[in-house]
């Protein structure tokens, strides 16, 4: 029983890695500015960077280590994806539907 129990442990941890990766950059996506979404862009290939290197350099260790070194790079890809969104997480409610409203109009163009 001690025998599936790491990697099964490995496997959930590297899971929920994985589904909280996706939240934050939603986030981001949806909120941030173009400077924002080229910093995520590179957040996220270091990450696959850091998951390979995890990768080899752990497996000399066997499976459960290569499962852990890859979650290595999917925590820094969710801890520096959160501090990316944070600034839009603790944004005032409103501030951006406000900013939105003053430059979208609703009626019909008069220009035909």
């Amino acid at each position: 029983m001690l025998d599936i129990a790491a990697p099964i442990a490995a496997a959930l941890v590297s899971g929920f890695l994985k589904v909280l990766s996706g939240f934050m950059p939603a986030v981001v996506v949806s909120c941030g500015d173009e400077r924002c979404l080229r910093f995520l862009s590179v957040i996220r290939w270091g990450s696959i960077g850091v998951s390979v290197a995890g990768a080899f350099l752990t497996g000399h260790w066997g499976l459960v280590a290569v499962l852990y070194g890859i979650s290595a790079g999917w925590l820094i890809r969710c801890l520096l994806t959160a501090w990316l969104a944070l600034p839009y997480l603790k944004a005032p409610r409103g501030s951006a539907a406000e900013e939105v409203g003053r430059q979208v109009s609703l009626r019909p163009s008069s220009s035909r």
